[in-house]
């Protein structure tokens, strides 16, 4: 996962405001999660609730990027645009379709699907994958919105992380 970082107070800090988000959403779980547990935990796990929904539904266009691609009906593109933000969006259509990681099979929004919600909930289950361990993963759940049902390995799932905050980079 992620090693600590070498600025302590920024250590404490990251570790602490995950461990805040993972109080308020499931106090009776969070109490399971050990200290190395949180050292360990993705940074994403730190975000207030609109990044959060932001990167789940980037994850989730990552996913979908094909289809993404040959839409033409402006109000279901101006709602994907706005759900991963412009410039990510921009930049999305920019890369040639990235490639899968292995075992990851292109999605669908599908046709007359909420879209915002389809690529959340697709993200979601991105994110839910990548956490480890298992007790962090249900302290985490309800901090997504609902996941579809995927199944993805951890390596696949912090790969489509990385790509879709590589994306961000580039935007």
């Amino acid at each position: 996962m992620n090693p600590p970082t070498a600025n302590p107070a920024l250590h404490r800090r990251r570790r602490a405001a995950i461990a805040e988000q993972l109080l308020a959403a499931s106090p009776a779980l969070a109490g399971d999660i050990e200290w190395d547990a949180l050292d360990a935990a993705p940074p994403w796990l730190a975000l207030d609730a609109a990044a959060s929904d932001r990167l789940q539904c980037r994850a989730g266009a990552l996913l979908c990027g094909a289809e993404l691609r040959l839409w033409i009906d402006r109000p279901r593109v101006a709602a994907a645009r706005a759900a991963v933000g412009e410039t990510w969006w921009k930049a999305l259509l920019a890369q040639p379709v990235p490639a899968l990681p292995p075992g990851v099979a292109p999605q669908r929004v599908g046709d007359g699907a909420p879209v915002v919600e389809r690529l959340q909930a697709l993200g979601a289950a991105v994110l839910l994958s990548a956490l480890e361990p298992l007790p962090l993963r249900r302290a985490a759940a309800p901090l997504l919105a609902v996941p579809a049902p995927l199944d993805f390995t951890a390596e696949a799932a912090r790969q489509l992380i990385a790509a879709a905050e590589s994306l961000e980079a580039l935007a």
